[in-house]
């Protein structure tokens, strides 16, 4: 059973459309009531529950009216981290560079994870988020860490992806409806990693690179390029090649699911899938779902672990 409540008040829920996305935009719900009495004010807070849990929390950003009732839509707290600023950290993790900026902005937060400092991070007039994005891209890329940040109903959280698993699976027996895969290796595939550092005592540039020369073999030289501090040791930077090559060296599976709904199932999370022939987890980039006339529908896009 879907609850649907606007600062504590419960409305009556019709058609309704959740959407989250791991990386880039804020988790949306668009949800229709025919109540017209009680009365709404942007910036309200709103709350999605199933079975007494909560699935999403969010504030009011806009009310639509006409004479059937009104169409709210809501955002959650990554809406706020969509605006731009300039932001120069140095020596931080990711998750104090997350606590910084949540605490400038006044937003709940519970777990702060990441352990790699980042040597220099600088943004000009970009995106909240799109800084936040760029301290998890670079922990990953240094250590091969990968953090996940999302709103957890209402506490947006910095956790390990470890931690991101659902106890649940889809299969032909139960949620799938129907899928697409695709494997790819033109957008985020590469089997050569050259990292560039400037040498303080010669004026030159130190080229450091590591490949895998049977995956060369297969599918040609795919080359990453990258720069490094200039106080970077080389032991770091083996370990931050070798770290983009585990990560980089492979395939990009992507598959796309209709299913049944269920609203545990939402961006961030891994997922156990159950396809023809072949088992795997996946991780859900992007959720969205539909409860119309008591049905619940869902569509994923994952892409493999």
């Amino acid at each position: 059973m879907i609850e649907l409540t606007v600062n504590g008040q419960k409305l009556p829920l019709g058609e309704l459309r959740m959407k989250t996305r791991r990386t880039g935009g804020a988790g949306m719900v668009t949800a229709f009531t025919p109540d017209l009495g009680v009365p709404l004010a942007l910036g309200s807070r709103v709350r999605l529950s199933r079975g007494g849990e909560g699935v999403f929390a969010g504030y009011l950003f806009c009310l639509e009216e006409n004479g059937d009732g009104r169409v709210l839509t809501a955002y959650d707290q990554l809406r706020y981290l969509l605006y731009r600023d300039t932001k120069v950290f140095s020596g931080k993790t990711a998750g104090e560079i997350v606590r910084e900026i949540c605490g400038e902005r006044g937003l709940a937060l519970g777990e702060a994870a990441g352990s790699y400092r980042i040597p220099s991070l600088i943004a000009d007039n970009r995106p909240l988020l799109d800084i936040i994005r760029t301290a998890i891209e670079r922990t990953a890329a240094a250590t091969g860490e990968r953090l996940c940040f999302y709103d957890g109903c209402g506490t947006l959280q910095l956790k390990p992806e470890s931690a991101m698993a659902l106890p649940l699976k889809i299969d032909g027996g139960g949620l799938l409806c129907s899928y697409s895969l695709t494997a790819d290796i033109g957008r985020d595939s590469y089997n050569r990693v050259q990292i560039v550092r400037k040498n303080r005592k010669s004026g030159r540039r130190d080229i450091f690179v590591r490949e895998d020369r049977e995956s060369i073999a297969r599918w040609g030289t795919l080359q990453y390029c990258a720069q490094a501090a200039a106080n970077a040791t080389d032991g770091e930077i083996a370990a931050r090649m070798e770290a983009l090559l585990q990560q980089k060296n492979r395939a990009l599976e992507a598959l796309t699911l209709q299913c049944a709904g269920d609203l545990r199932f939402q961006a961030g999370r891994i997922a156990g899938v159950s396809l023809p022939g072949r088992e795997g987890r996946w991780r859900i980039e992007e959720a969205e779902h539909l409860l119309s006339d008591g049905a619940a529908e869902m569509k994923l896009k994952l892409t493999h672990l």
